[in-house]
């Protein structure tokens, strides 16, 4: 597993647009995670820009609603796009140790499903509507990450971010290869 280094906003922000080419945010690509996404793509062009994903506290006091199966997303099927990258690399910048806490939640092992959807999709003129019409692929798994954690993601790993009901900000930095 790899290991990085370690204003006014609204809170329903999840992109943080203004820092997704600040150079103390591509620092955290260094040579150790570059190395580690080498592995898995080999030679590879660096990053030119990453998002910044930040969940905000739910300040409503509600409690946490149950995670279904339908909430997921796969990156660019919203604009009609098949493949905008090839991994999907997050970073994390806050501890999420509990669920519920803004965590990234994946669906491990149903990358082949999102494939199958897109490609059937695909054949039919387009897959912005697999956006809306979603496949139900089970509960997900909440990830239970550190700062400085690393998640190596394939591109169609069908993915989300869970309310927060934490304390603090929940921050991930994503580089998309």
């Amino acid at each position: 597993a790899a290991h990085a280094p370690a204003g006014r906003v609204d809170p329903k922000l999840t992109n943080v647009a203004s820092l997704e080419r600040d150079p103390a945010i591509f620092a955290l690509y260094g040579d150790a995670l570059a190395g580690s996404v080498r592995a898995v793509l080999g030679d590879h062009d660096p990053p030119r820009k990453c998002q910044v994903a930040v969940r905000f506290p739910d300040a409503t006091g509600r409690a946490p609603l149950p995670v279904d199966g339908v909430r997921w997303h796969v990156d660019g099927w919203k604009n009609g796009d098949h493949s905008i990258f090839d991994l999907l690399v997050g970073v994390c910048l806050s501890d999420t140790p509990r669920d519920d806490e803004g965590n990234l939640a994946v669906h491990p092992g149903r990358h082949a499903k999102a494939m199958e959807l897109a490609k059937s999709r695909e054949r039919l003129g387009g897959i912005r509507e697999l956006h809306h019409k979603k496949h139900d692929m089970g509960p997900p798994t909440q990830l239970k990450l550190r700062v400085g954690d690393v998640v190596l993601a394939h591109q169609k790993l069908p993915h989300l971010g869970v309310a927060n009901h934490g304390s603090l900000p929940r921050i991930m930095v994503y580089f998309r290869l």
